[in-house]
């Protein structure tokens, strides 16, 4: 399992990709920062059973934003300070982010300033804190702050 801030830094740049209109967006139309509102472990084996990690971050104070450019570059930071960088590539609704030799691809919908990402990449999360990790697929929401 990745960790948890270099998976919502892959997440970031999948919003800046495409409307659910039939509208084609480009990294340009969505250019600006975006704050983390959920990023959300869910179950493939039962679609109830799913854990935000939003809360837990928001208890020891930690904001995470990502400013997207017109060029496809995303800067993940975590409570205004760079964490990480990526590039990443636009085909249709689909962002594949190239980060630390991870490939991580999402389908990204916008609403408003709200955009929602799904993960299109295999992922695991202890849902039961047994030790033991689960099949689960991430949908992360970011905001404009």
């Amino acid at each position: 399992m990745r960790p948890i801030l270099a998976s919502l830094a892959l997440a970031a740049l999948a919003a800046a990709a495409c409307s659910s209109s039939d509208e084609q967006l480009s990294f340009g139309t969505m250019a600006g920062t975006w704050e983390l509102a959920e990023f959300r472990y869910i179950d493939l084996a039962d679609a109830n059973n799913t854990f935000d990690v939003v809360p837990q971050l928001a208890s020891f104070g930690i904001v995470v934003r990502i400013e997207l450019r017109a060029d496809g570059m995303v800067i993940f930071m975590q409570n205004g300070l760079a964490i990480d960088t990526s590039v990443a590539t636009l085909q249709g609704d689909v962002v594949t982010l190239n980060t630390g030799g991870d490939q991580d691809v999402w389908r990204v919908t916008l609403s408003g300033a709200t955009m929602t990402w799904d993960s299109q990449f295999p992922e695991t999360f202890d849902f039961g804190t047994d030790g033991t990790d689960e099949a689960a697929r991430i949908r992360a929401r970011w905001t404009r702050p």
